[in-house]
């Protein structure tokens, strides 16, 4: 590029009408592919451009001298100050409905629902033989006043005396006027192979004033 700087008006000139000239002929070629444009450069100052994909070269008293077309890549300028926000834009339209979530966990169990119907009698057992029967009372309990939906009572028992046999047995609900309650279980403990004692169990289905009890009757035989 310095050598460009010491040539005369007159040589530029020529020097640019010869590239003109050379450049419609060898429009192909000049640059070549990889973006240089060659010239050679006299000691009288005349700069004249070749075509080096044709085999140009320069002579013996020339200087070759090349130059690209376009300059190097700059360096990356500072990156700029952050803009201010924009408006909030208008609400987009409703999104589709999601799919269903997965299943939820198992609730709490429900309270206890109240005691259903009496079942039917069954039938009447083949008549065994018994030389004299007792009915033994056991001590009644109470499920307390006032007591909530639900509550159980205590567990009334009535055993067999000794020398004899269990042969059934029942339960009796004793009630107020507000308070209602219903038989839980009625039967014979059975943590022995022959039973001699029977217990049964209340619990209140209607809370109001007044106590639920219940009391367990054994009815034993002898032979």
């Amino acid at each position: 590029m310095k050598g460009l700087r010491r040539l005369g008006g007159r040589s530029l000139l020529l020097t640019v009408g010869g590239l003109l000239a050379l450049g419609g002929i060898a429009y192909a070629t000049i640059p070549d592919v990889a973006g240089v444009i060659h010239g050679c450069y006299s000691t009288s100052g005349a700069l004249r451009v070749i075509d080096t994909g044709l085999g140009q070269i320069c002579s013996g008293t020339e200087k070759a001298l090349n130059w690209n077309q376009t300059g190097p890549t700059g360096p990356t300028g500072a990156t700029g100050a952050t803009g201010a926000t924009g408006a909030q834009g208008p609400t987009g339209a409703n999104g589709a409905t999601g799919a269903n979530g997965a299943t939820g966990a198992q609730g709490a169990t429900g309270a206890m629902g109240a005691p259903g119907p009496a079942g039917a009698t069954g039938p009447t057992g083949a008549s065994g033989v018994i030389g004299s029967t007792t009915v033994v009372v056991g001590t009644a309990v109470t499920a307390g006043g006032n007591a909530p939906v639900g509550t159980l009572t205590g567990i009334s028992t009535a055993t067999c005396p000794a020398g004899t046999k269990l042969l059934s047995g029942g339960a009796e609900i004793t009630q107020s006027s507000a308070a209602k309650g219903a038989v839980f279980f009625s039967r014979p403990v059975t943590i022995t192979p022959n039973p001699t004692t029977w217990e049964a169990q209340g619990i209140v289905f209607v809370q109001g004033m007044g106590n639920v009890q219940v009391t367990a009757y054994a009815i034993c035989g002898s032979s």
